[in-house]
């Protein structure tokens, strides 16, 4: 209960706290009456709206949650294009850096020319199909080596400039859909870079080599790992936004390493949004446009999550503080996960008072030895000779979705249990903590009230269904812990107890 106080959420009821599988088949029958109904339901109602809040509120930590899958996509692609766009930047300072250490380079650009002979070439072979696409780049390449020839090479400053202002043409172009022209005059772009590269090996001195060694390096290995893998797959001439966040949702399936590698090139803010959007949808039966809160499932949140491999869970949600909120956040729903598997509903209505009154005492029969098969069974047969002492649907609801109950019920339940001589003191703690609210006192009477004779009867039918030809029956004035309780009771009150004990 504090754990999940410290997140916002009311635990509903006895059971959910406890984990008692008495306590929760007991709530899953007193939700078929008609009378308690209501009320089981609001409490289960406001926890999972409470639940569904306590997970949006860890998911903003990591940044600003979406739903729909189309929306994580787009913010996926985005933050590609703004990976991409610093790689390019970083890769630039390193070129320059090169660059700055032979200021007096002069390159001829002879890689343009065997670009230009290529080029010639395979427009030979279609000349009306591919002059459209193929125009622009031979243009560029013509008047590069005019200007190479005219003067006997291009200095390294002028080459610089030129590659820069072709850069910003493709862009253009590309931004625009520029198509294959784009293609063709990438082509001259990296033929100019690889002549002002080799003007800086034959100009420059051992450091100048050694810079425009560390940027190729660069550039290779980021090329490999993250551009073809992740910017190249993301790019939106490729990939929709549907499509984007399918490509992301592949790599929680197929383990970490994908999902690292596409986070890791993703900008920090984006990447926030991501992770925050893929924990929002969690616990949604049906994520596509609605509600994070209104159709939150805790059942659902543990199943997605536990599909989630380690090494996947790692790269979305990293080991910060904000994982640590997640992991206690995760464990506490994963406590209170079975609620709805002790569904039952072949029980009897006349079962449940029974069972909510001695619910504190099955813990005891199962420490002492008795067959836990035989404990439903007691439970059922002690009813039918007990109705008028046992509490009521609207009653037994009432108390356990009580708070004050649930705390009084969760301690001194197991010591009852273990211990039924104890029964006087926790019933009399119970009286004492009701005392200030009269609809609250009226609800532990009628369970005192009813706690005595069930006692007597569900220890003797659990003791007869175990031992059939020898188990003594116990009767109320022979049961120590019965007349300790019956003593702890009004007159009147221990008169009903050995009236439904008879």
């Amino acid at each position: 209960m504090a754990e999940a106080a410290r997140f916002g959420i009311t635990l509903p009821s006895a059971g959910t706290t406890s984990q008692s599988p008495v306590l929760m088949f007991l709530e899953q029958r007193l939700n078929d009456f008609p009378t308690s109904a209501p009320m089981i339901f609001e409490k289960f109602d406001t926890f999972r709206t409470q639940a569904g809040q306590a997970a949006q509120d860890v998911a903003s930590r990591y940044g600003r949650p979406v739903q729909e899958g189309g929306e994580i996509g787009s913010i996926l692609q985005t933050g590609a294009e703004k990976g991409l766009a610093k790689f390019k930047r970083d890769q630039t300072k390193l070129y320059d850096a090169a660059y700055d250490l032979a200021p007096n380079a002069t390159g001829r650009l002879n890689n343009v020319m065997e670009l230009r002979a290529k080029l010639k070439e395979d427009l030979s072979k279609a000349p009306e199909s591919l002059l459209p696409s193929m125009k622009a780049a031979l243009d560029e390449v013509e008047r590069l080596i005019a200007d190479s020839q005219s003067r006997g090479g291009v200095d390294l400053s002028t080459l610089r400039q030129l590659r820069t202002n072709l850069r910003r043409k493709t862009d253009g172009m590309t931004q625009q859909g520029g198509g294959d022209a784009v293609s063709y005059l990438k082509t001259v772009y990296k033929s100019l870079t690889n002549d002002m590269n080799e003007a800086v090996v034959n100009y420059g001195g051992e450091d100048a080599v050694k810079a425009l060694s560390k940027a190729d390096t660069y550039t290779k290995n980021r090329q490999k790992f993250d551009v073809e893998p992740v910017y190249d797959q993301l790019h939106r001439d490729k990939k929709n936004e549907v499509q984007a966040f399918t490509f992301l949702m592949q790599g929680t399936k197929e383990g970490g390493a994908k999902l690292k590698k596409i986070l890791r090139n993703i900008p920090a803010a984006e990447r926030g949004d991501i992770q925050a959007s893929i924990l929002s949808r969690l616990g949604m039966t049906n994520p596509a446009g609605q509600d994070a809160i209104e159709d939150f499932s805790t059942a659902k949140f543990i199943t997605n999550y536990s599909k989630l491999s380690d090494s996947a869970k790692d790269a979305l949600f990293g080991k910060s503080s904000n994982r640590k909120d997640l992991d206690d956040l995760v464990a506490m729903f994963d406590d209170i996960k079975s609620a709805d598997a002790f569904a039952n509903n072949s029980r009897t209505g006349q079962s449940i008072g029974t069972v909510a009154t001695v619910s504190p005492l099955i813990g005891g029969l199962y420490m002492i030895g008795t067959d836990p098969s035989n404990i439903a069974g007691a439970a059922s047969t002690a009813a039918s000779g007990m109705v008028g002492a046992l509490l009521t649907p609207y009653v037994s609801a009432r108390l356990l979705t009580k708070p004050e109950f649930i705390k009084w019920l969760v301690k001194a339940g197991p010591q009852m249990g273990k211990n039924p001589n104890s029964a006087k003191f926790h019933l009399g703690r119970l009286m004492e903590i009701s005392s200030r609210d009269s609809q609250f006192r009226e609800d532990a009477m009628e369970y005192v009230d009813a706690f005595g004779s069930a006692l007597v009867e569900i220890h003797n039918r659990a003791v007869e269904a175990n031992n059939p030809d020898e188990a003594p029956q116990v009767e109320i004035n022979q049961s120590p812990a019965a007349n300790s309780i019956i003593q702890s009771l009004t007159p009147d009150a221990a008169a009903q107890v050995r009236q439904a004990a008879q």
